[in-house]
This record gives structure tokens, C-alpha cells and sequence, in this order.
């Protein structure tokens, strides 16, 4: 899968202030989700459907 280092990350719009927050990121060939909170820590990384 894709190299997600050079993706920009979105916060979801239904995160709250308190700060559990995850983040989405797409790559041509990705679709990454990390939490904001640790951005530098895991990430799950998943292969796009094409629908």
C-alpha cells in the first residue's frame, strides 16, 4: 500500500472539542485513519473499494 507520509489528514467533522478525534488521510491507493490525539503513533491503513 501506499506511502501515507506526504498525505494531507482531515479531522472528521463529527469530532468534538474533547479531543478524541481520529483523522482520515487518502493516497491514490490508501485510505489511512489515525487518531489525533498520537499522530506520530499507529495507523490503520486500508485499500480503497473503487465504488
Amino acid at each position: 500500500m501506499s506511502d501515507l507520509s506526504e498525505v494531507q489528514w482531515r479531522k472528521s467533522s463529527r469530532s468534538a472539542s474533547g479531543g478524541n478525534c481520529v483523522e482520515v488521510g487518502f493516497a491514490p491507493d490508501a485510505i489511512g485513519i489515525r487518531d489525533s490525539k498520537d499522530r506520530d503513533g499507529g495507523r490503520l491503513t486500508v485499500a480503497p473499494t473503487g465504488r
